[in-house]
């Protein structure tokens, strides 16, 4: 209607507007005059420490070792905290490879543990560590990293080449050794060739007692004994063998155990010359002979020498 305005027309539109623009003005600036509060994060709560576990000792026994040698590691743990700590993670390593790892448990406040670990040195140089909590697994340790490591640096020696032996009487045999007491007959005289075999051995006669052979066991046991009536023998020992493989004789060496002197008399000697250094045939030929109630009693050592790892018979 001419000079009546719409209730929704653009001008009454501005005016409500502007007339409900005012409460929310007012409320605004109330709002900016009240005083702000700070608002705080909340942290985490501080960490109790619970113990401090160290590595306080890595040993290697030998200090030297030598390619194929046992070795023995002896490792030492150490709480020095003041409540237990519950369990324990270890680790030790050669050149960064595991070779041993448990873990202790229960470790009281104060308290050590020790414990050992073998190995089998490898050649070249070696660096052996120990470790607690390896792989960073607790949660508070309290002491710091470098305490909970030690670490030996060392160099295991290779072995050589070559290696010495004594000959082995039973693999010998196994080839085709022989050997002979050749013992003049007839006699009531005993007569030995035999290995020396144990560190309990014993040649018991009539006239044989207390022979001490324990610091002989490989050697070969050449001897002679007689009662009433005087005897001769002539040994032959390592006959129809032959080294292979290189193989070779580094030594032979006689030592006299036990010998009557005087009256009654026993004696020995080489029937022939014993091999030569570098001989690939080890025999040894040795000539006794002894008066009634007297004896003559040898250890015999061949030694042999050849390429480590290899058969010295076939």
């Amino acid at each position: 209607m001419p000079g009546h305005c719409h209730p929704f027309s653009p001008t009454v539109r501005r005016r409500i507007v502007r007339v409900g623009a005012v409460p929310a003005l007012l409320l605004a600036q109330s709002l900016a005059a009240q005083p702000q509060r700070a608002v705080t994060a909340s942290k985490p709560p501080t960490a109790t420490l619970q113990h401090v576990v160290e590595a306080a000792d890595l040993q290697m026994s030998p200090v030297s070792a030598t390619e194929g040698q046992p070795v023995s590691f002896r490792m030492k743990v150490k709480n020095t905290g003041a409540t237990i700590a519950p369990m324990v993670p270890w680790r030790l390593e050669v050149d960064g490879q595991e070779i041993g790892g448990a873990v202790l448990r229960d470790l009281k406040a104060g308290e050590s543990r020790e414990f050992t670990k073998d190995w089998i040195a490898r050649p070249g140089p070696r660096v052996i560590r120990f470790s607690i909590d390896p792989n960073g697994t607790a949660s508070v340790w309290g002491a710091p990293a470098a305490q909970r490591m030690r670490q030996i640096s060392t160099s295991v020696a290779a072995l050589p080449a070559t290696e010495v032996r004594l000959i082995n009487w039973d693999a010998a045999k196994a080839v085709g050794m022989t050997y002979s007491d050749g013992l003049q007959r007839p006699t009531d005289c005993s007569a030995y060739v035999q290995p020396i075999s144990h560190a309990s051995y014993q040649a018991r006669t009539p006239v044989n007692v207390g022979i001490d052979f324990s610091r002989h066991v490989g050697w070969i046991h050449v001897g002679l004994a007689c009662a009433y009536t005087g005897g001769r023998m002539n040994a032959i020992v390592f006959d129809n063998l032959q080294l292979r493989n290189g193989w070779k004789v580094k030594q032979v060496a006689l030592q006299v155990l036990e010998q009557s002197n005087g009256q009654p008399s026993a004696d020995w000697q080489y029937t022939s010359p014993p091999p030569s250094p570098g001989s690939d045939r080890p025999r040894v030929t040795i000539g006794l002979w002894a008066n009634s109630s007297a004896m003559v009693f040898l250890a015999l050592k061949v030694e042999i020498e050849g390429p480590r790892g290899t058969d010295p018979y076939r």
